[in-house]
């Protein structure tokens, strides 16, 4: 019998049960560290994971970092087992912290510098399989850190949206999205989004007060059709929405633009203008624009509607725009005529230019008036055999015609 400084006792059974205890907490923590260590995680650890969520997982590191800060897995890849040979998601580092969960089972995931890439085919058919994983699979709330979303689509450049950083929440059909975006080449936006399970898909709204429109930047957007930016040019900033639904195959995207301080341009007519008013949406294969309002030819243009629609083989442009105070050469400059100096035109037209292998077919009426003097000169469009011709006073006239 030993006795204490404080004069209680310990028998032998007692402080033999003290060391068992102590036994089993060494040996647990030396199972934790075992089970840190890749050899074990590889043959084991990552086996289970990946069955539980229908994955491929690969590792290059693992490293424990005490109770509090869990496990940390470096250099992480996730492939869908229907396509092990392509990762659609690659992680630096994922830090699991269980909790009250296990390690196969965690309460809660960090991930940094990760980059989920979805690749789509010409026609904007999803081409990468997501996994579909089974109702009893974790559900850890995930914290994304420095990452990115990569998509891909063949026959142009992949688009990527880098800085997020935000929160995915478990709901009983897959995940909610909070998230922040500080894109040094798009701007700065909130996002928010829902991850759905089965069957795998994902509907996203991101918003920007001051998003950055870049012409080599915009060409990359996948599902909005090439021809789109070969006959409308944007440069500058604007609020932006964007949505993105991708359900099955076939996704849908809308980029409603609004509060502009934009440059646009319309090469198939010539114009390029300032636009400080109005709103666009972006979607495959449609452009309509509203109340557009700037400057543009030397002086105020005004475009009450325009649409651009290129779903059909041959895809047709129509505008309908108001100036006033215009400058006369300039306006004359769009049909690679010339007039005097001194001209100033006013007045209204509507438009349309069918786009055909050959040549543009035109459409077109409006009239309004020319100042030369003090007394304005009335003009008139019209068109006649795909071409608009302009008639002006004293029989001035240019048409579209070379």
């Amino acid at each position: 019998m030993l006795v204490s400084p404080d004069g209680a006792t310990w028998t032998n059974s007692a402080m033999t049960s003290a060391r068992l205890s102590l036994a089993n907490l060494l040996l647990l923590l030396a199972g934790c560290l075992a089970l840190a260590r890749p050899p074990f995680l590889r043959a084991w650890v990552l086996p289970m994971v990946a069955a539980r969520l229908g994955v491929t997982l690969n590792l290059n590191d693992a490293r424990s970092h005490g109770l509090l800060e869990g496990l940390h897995l470096h250099g992480l890849s996730v492939a869908s087992t229907g396509d092990p040979g392509e990762p659609f998601l690659k992680v630096g580092i994922l830090r699991v912290r269980s909790g009250k969960g296990t390690l196969w089972n965690p309460e809660k995931v960090i991930l940094e510098q990760a980059e989920l890439n979805l690749r789509f085919d010409s026609r904007g058919n999803l081409l990468t399989r997501l996994p579909e994983p089974d109702t009893k699979s974790a559900r850890p709330t995930i914290t994304l850190k420095e990452s990115r979303l990569r998509l891909a689509q063949d026959g142009r450049p992949p688009w990527t949206l880098m800085g997020i950083r935000g929160t995915l929440t478990p709901h009983p059909d897959g995940y909610q999205l909070q998230a922040l975006v500080s894109d040094p080449t798009v701007g700065n936006w909130t996002a928010e989004a829902k991850l759905s399970d089965s069957p795998p898909g994902m509907e996203m709204l991101a918003r920007s007060d001051l998003a950055k429109l870049h012409m080599p930047d915009l060409q990359r957007l996948p599902f909005i059709d090439q021809d789109t930016w070969n006959h409308v040019g944007l440069e500058g900033t604007a609020h932006c929405e964007l949505s993105l639904k991708i359900m099955g195959q076939q996704p849908e995207v809308s980029l409603a633009i609004s509060n502009p301080a934009l440059g646009l341009t319309v090469p198939v007519v010539g114009l390029t203008c300032h636009v400080d008013r109005g709103r666009a949406t972006i979607e495959p294969g449609l452009v309509k624009l509203e109340g557009l309002m700037g400057q543009g030819l030397g002086g105020a243009l005004s475009s009450p509607a325009a649409t651009l629609d290129f779903r059909e083989a041959n895809p047709k442009l129509e505008f309908s725009i108001a100036g006033s105070n215009l400058d006369g050469p300039s306006l004359a400059g769009l049909a690679k005529s010339k007039v005097a100096r001194n001209l100033r035109v006013s007045g209204t037209i509507a438009f349309s230019v069918v786009l055909e292998h050959f040549a543009p077919v035109f459409e077109g009426r409006g009239n309004g008036v020319i100042l030369a003097g003090p007394v304005p000169l009335p003009w008139r469009l019209s068109s006649q055999g795909g071409h608009l011709d302009w008639t002006g006073p004293l029989g001035l006239r240019f048409s579209t015609r070379r």
